[in-house]
């Protein structure tokens, strides 16, 4: 997780991510697993998260 940049947590202790790349974060928003420490590209962008955040399913 030395790569990614939390952007907000839900209940669980789960977080929301975006990735460091060289000289600026991915355009990708990442579900980080706190359990498994698995790390899931959720959504391609930021605009798509923004536009969809009441639909993304974490579980």
């Amino acid at each position: 997780m030395n790569d990614l940049i939390a952007i907000g947590e839900d209940r669980t202790g789960n977080s929301l991510c975006l990735r460091a790349g060289e000289n600026r974060f991915e355009e990708a928003v990442f579900h980080w697993n706190h359990e498994t420490g698995e790390v899931q590209e959720c959504v391609t962008s930021m605009d798509k998260f923004l536009a969809s955040a009441n639909e993304i399913d974490l579980d």
